[in-house]
């Protein structure tokens, strides 16, 4: 079924939008319940790579106006969006790496759909900014990262802090050791981070370090 099932309804401008609600849906139906109130950090304070490109503030606009409540309700709903979203997401366990599965398949059937001309006319801007939304959600809500390259370190402001599981507050850049060997900044041996510590310190970081590690992908 997947998101075609949108087609049988929906056209033109529409049908672009049911798509757009569509992929952040599927998003934040992978996400935890008690998360999906907050809204995407990255490109929050700035436009990602380009100002002129609207397509990405439009996509984060439809994942931010969804608060958890009307997730749930739009899931159970037996509406076309509802039935696209639940047949490409299946949510089996809660592990990260499942995450990572879910999310590739909600891009796949992005690419499907682009593929098959159901966003309209092929506008590079717009697959830019379909590209790059997934790449937001994946860095700030299922990546982790315990090393950093020194350009994505750097952008890490000082004074930037998380309140950590015990309560204790840490400033970020604290948390991090130059590795020469490797070349990277590594968290500290002797820092003790939770799972939810971890997920906090990626959700705190990813809107500074995202441009710096995801521009790499256009040079390759």
């Amino acid at each position: 079924m997947g998101y075609s099932i949108l087609t049988n309804s929906l056209n033109g401008l529409t049908l672009r939008g049911g798509l757009f609600d569509a992929q952040m849906l599927s998003y934040l139906k992978i996400m935890p319940v008690k998360w999906r109130d907050i809204l995407l950090p990255v490109g929050e304070d700035i436009t990602v790579y380009d100002p002129d490109n609207t397509f990405y503030s439009a996509l984060k606009e439809k994942f931010d106006d969804w608060s958890s409540e009307d997730v749930a309700k739009e899931l159970q709903s037996g509406s076309d969006l509802a039935k696209a979203v639940n047949s490409v997401v299946k949510i089996k366990r809660k592990s990260m790496k499942h995450a990572k599965k879910q999310s590739a398949r909600v891009m796949r059937e992005v690419n499907k759909m682009w593929k098959q001309g159901h966003y309209g006319e092929k506008n590079k801007d717009l697959r830019k900014a379909l590209d790059i939304i997934h790449r937001a959600f994946r860095e700030s809500f299922i990546t982790i990262r315990f090393a950093l390259k020194t350009d994505a370190y750097r952008c890490i402001p000082q004074g930037l802090e998380i309140m950590m599981q015990n309560g204790e507050k840490k400033e970020i850049s604290s948390l991090y050791v130059f590795d020469q060997a490797a070349d990277k900044y590594r968290i500290r041996d002797d820092v003790r981070l939770s799972a939810t510590d971890l997920r906090y310190l990626q959700l705190a970081i990813s809107p500074y370090i995202f441009e710096k590690i995801h521009a790499r992908l256009l040079t390759r």
